[in-house]
């Protein structure tokens, strides 16, 4: 169970992922405290929306890639980081009934089935981890797609 907050940021990065085009996206700290505010009428800090990131992030619903840009000069700027949801996130989501999560898990569950090759590679080749998991996993959805 997680808290409000960061269900909140969930459904806030899950909203600014344009389901047809990308499966990630790329919100600063700001705009996400901008769309909770508008958007759920919660009024958070910067620090607070970090620290959230970092448990959704350890705790297996989104990666996150950081970014930065070298200049020739020396000078570094850092970008927003890109967000994207893994199976346990888009999972956490369909179970909530948010908007847009069943075509979010069907396309990890097409990337899972090697159809869909936009979703980053690298943590599934490194862990073998979900494999043991997916034959329980595939029959779960498909019980949770009759539904």
């Amino acid at each position: 169970m997680i808290g409000i907050t960061k269900h909140q940021i969930l459904i806030t990065i899950n909203s600014c992922i344009d389901q047809a085009k990308t499966h990630y996206t790329k919100p600063s700290r700001n705009k996400i405290q901008d769309l909770l505010s508008q958007h759920h009428e919660k009024d958070v800090g910067i620090r607070w929306i970090t620290r959230c990131i970092k448990y959704l992030v350890d705790n297996g619903f989104l990666s996150r890639q950081v970014r930065y840009v070298h200049y020739d000069a020396g000078q570094i700027l850092q970008l927003p980081s890109l967000f994207a949801f893994k199976f346990k996130g888009a999972n956490y989501l369909f179970k909530n009934q948010v908007l847009g999560a069943t075509e979010l898990l069907k396309s990890i569950i097409a990337f899972m089935k090697k159809d869909d090759n936009r979703w980053p590679a690298k943590e599934f080749t490194d862990r073998d981890a979900y494999r043991k998991l997916w034959a329980a996993d595939q029959q779960r959805l498909k019980r949770l797609r009759r539904i």
